[in-house]
C-alpha cells in the first residue's frame, strides 16, 4: 500500500513554508511521518534552500528528501509563479522502497546503481535493483540526453521520469537539492524498488 499527500505553502519565511507544506501534506495523507519526500521551491526562497531541506526532513521524520527549484510550483489544484512557493510530496509505503541519490560524475551513477542492487538483495531476483528512477538534473549539465544515457547504462532498462529545473534568470541560482546538499552541475533523484528488511539511504560520494 502506498500513502501519499501533497501541499503547498506561500509563506515568505522559507523554513516556516517548508514546515507548513510538509505538515499539511502529512495531514492530507493521514500520516505522522513519511518514508521520503520531494520538495520544489520557487527562486524567491533561494537564500535558504538548505534550511528548507532540513525543515522538510525534520517535519516528515525522514532524511530521504530531494527536490529542485523552479519558476513555479504546484500541488493538487494550486499553482504559484513569480512569488514565494514551496510544494511538498510525502510518501510512505510497505510495497515500495525509495532511496535518494546525488551524482556529479559518470562513476557516481555506477556507485548508486550498485548500492541500490545491494540494498534490495533480499528481494526476489526480478525485483532487485531500481524499478523506477525520478531524475532532477541541472540544465547546466548541457545535453540532458547524456544524463539519461548514463542513468540507463548504470541501472539498465528501467522506467524514468523527471524534469530539469526552469531557468530563473538569477545568476548562480542553486540547482538540485538532496539530503542537505544544494549544488549546481549535478543530478538528484529517487530510485524506487521493492522493499527489503533493511533499505539504507543511497548517496554517491560528493
Amino acid at each position: 500500500m502506498i500513502r501519499a499527500g501533497v501541499a503547498v505553502s506561500t509563506e515568505e519565511d522559507t523554513e516556516r513554508a517548508a514546515q507548513e507544506a510538509t505538515a499539511a501534506a502529512l495531514d492530507r495523507a493521514g500520516l505522522d511521518s513519511a518514508d521520503w519526500a520531494l520538495v520544489f521551491a520557487t527562486p524567491a526562497h533561494r537564500p535558504a534552500y538548505s534550511r528548507m531541506l532540513g525543515a522538510v526532513a525534520r517535519t516528515c521524520g525522514s532524511s530521504s528528501v530531494v527536490g529542485c527549484c523552479g519558476v513555479g510550483v504546484l500541488a493538487s489544484d494550486r499553482e504559484i509563479e513569480g512569488g514565494f512557493g514551496v510544494a511538498v510530496l510525502v510518501v510512505t509505503s510497505d510495497t515500495l522502497s525509495a532511496w535518494p541519490f546525488f551524482v556529479r560524475e559518470a562513476d557516481d551513477w555506477r556507485a548508486v546503481a550498485e548500492a541500490c542492487r545491494a540494498a534490495s538483495a533480499g528481494a526476489p531476483e526480478r525485483d532487485r535493483g531500481a524499478g523506477l528512477l525520478v531524475l532532477l538534473p541541472d540544465p547546466s549539465l548541457g545535453r540532458l540526453d547524456r544524463v539519461l544515457s548514463m542513468a540507463v547504462d548504470s541501472f539498465g532498462e528501467v522506467p524514468v521520469v523527471g524534469g530539469a529545473r526552469g531557468s530563473t534568470g538569477v545568476a548562480g541560482s542553486p540547482g538540485p537539492t538532496a539530503a542537505g546538499v544544494t549544488a549546481s552541475s549535478s543530478t538528484v533523484g529517487i530510485a524506487g524498488a521493492a522493499p527489503t528488511a533493511s533499505a539504507p539511504g543511497v548517496a554517491a560520494p560528493r
